[in-house]
């Protein structure tokens, strides 16, 4: 009864009015249900389908005997909106069908993404636009204790994986996420996007604290005027000299050593780096704001490259596939830029990306280094912040933290739509 309901709304929405007004009676639901064929209407016979393999627009149109003239007109109509050579296979659409002897077609609807879609009014003129559905935005509260990864952990509670990602990027300069262990613990107050019941992405995460190595960190998303970052408990900003990884996907292989038994050449020696494996292809960034000065290619670290962030340090990256387009020598790169991706050119096992970071000249851990946070909170906003912090700070500290499991918690719900 649900999906039928559902059908309803979708195709009172469809060939509803242009009025923001909603019809009176019409009923709410959370998603849109797809089913074979089923009459939802006294007027229309509704079809949900999916484009077969080599299957053209054409090919659809011709099925329900739509004239080839016609179909012309509607490709020529649509180009400024959609190109209808560029459909795919696989990808859903819905025929409306009129109740007449002919079954004749009165409007389709192609998916594009689950949050757009390409609408083909081809009643008395044929109108064609893209229809964009609304985003339910709600707000979550996540903690829980890690068991194997924060990602193993996320996925084996259904939460959102992406959250991971999001809190990789958030607390990038904090928390080396290829050495979160077991017993690591976390708390999370987020916006989480989804269309149609289905989650599509995790939106502002608002604020997070995260145990690591039992040490604690606290992240607090703040925005007044032009000042827009995270900060912690101190008003310090989380943006660091230089990023924990040159990889956003990854995982730590091998760490700084002076005596390691090196793969190929099966004698030790030191290896004055830290190796991260990734499949070949995968971008490599720039772990901090510098100039390149070397790239090139030798024996046994491959296509490399080098950066000086200032006068105290410098970084290179070796084992490259190939370089990033922009990146030559003297070149200006920001922090997160992609200089390379990831190979295994010169004496390297499989891919994966070798830093090197030196500080006065000398190789060292930069794993091990502590590096000063950027520019703190404006003095004049100082008050501001740390009390919107504080109420943070509040919320996180009443979310529970079981040992067992994730927990998670809707705590508010807002509708918004996409322009």
């Amino acid at each position: 009864m649900k999906k039928i309901f559902s059908l309803i709304y979708i195709s009172i929405f469809i060939i509803g009015c242009q009025s923001n007004e909603l019809p009176e009676n019409q009923i709410e639901v959370d998603s849109l249900s797809i089913v074979d064929t089923i009459e939802i209407a006294p007027s229309y016979t509704v079809l949900n389908q999916k484009v077969g393999r080599n299957e053209t627009f054409s090919d659809i149109l011709t099925k329900y005997n739509v004239p080839v003239k016609k179909i012309l007109q509607i490709a020529e109509v649509a180009k400024d909106t959609f190109d209808v050579r560029k459909i795919q296979q696989n990808k859903e659409y819905v025929i409306y069908l009129n109740e007449d002897s002919l079954k004749s077609i009165s409007k389709i609807e192609y998916t594009v993404n689950p949050l757009e879609s390409i609408i083909f009014d081809l009643q008395d003129t044929i109108n064609v636009y893209r229809s964009r559905k609304p985003i339910k935005s709600v707000e979550r509260q996540t903690s829980g204790v890690i068991s194997g990864s924060l990602y193993e952990t996320l996925q084996k509670n259904n939460i959102s994986i992406i959250l991971a990602l999001k809190l990789s990027q958030v607390l990038a300069w904090q928390v080396d996420f290829y050495k979160v262990r077991q017993g690591d613990k976390f708390k999370v107050i987020y916006d989480e996007l989804s269309v149609d019941d289905q989650i599509i992405d995790i939106g502002r995460i608002k604020a997070v604290y995260f145990k690591h190595w039992n040490q604690d960190y606290y992240g607090f998303y703040f925005q007044s005027g032009d000042v827009e970052d995270y900060f912690d408990e101190k008003g310090n900003s989380l943006r660091k000299a230089f990023l924990k990884s040159p990889l956003k996907f990854g995982r730590l292989a091998s760490r700084f050593s002076k005596s390691r038994l090196h793969p190929i050449l099966k004698y030790y020696r030191p290896h004055l780096g830290t190796d991260y494996a990734a499949p070949t292809g995968t971008p490599i960034l720039s772990i901090g704001d510098g100039m390149v000065t070397e790239r090139g290619y030798t024996k046994s670290a491959g296509n490399y490259v080098k950066i000086k962030h200032n006068g105290a340090y410098t970084t290179s990256y070796l084992h490259m596939s190939k370089f990033a387009k922009a990146t030559s020598k003297g070149s200006r790169v920001k922090q997160g830029q992609v200089i390379g991706y990831v190979g295994s050119t010169g004496l390297a096992t499989g891919p994966h990306v070798h830093l090197n970071f030196y500080q006065n000249g000398k190789a060292v851990d930069h794993l091990r280094v502590k590096f000063p946070s950027v520019k703190p909170i404006d003095s004049n906003l100082k008050d501001q912040y740390m009390s919107h912090m504080n109420i943070l700070m509040n919320r996180l500290a009443v979310i529970p933290l079981g040992e067992d499991s994730v927990y998670s918690k809707t705590e508010s719900v807002e509708l918004t739509t996409n322009p």
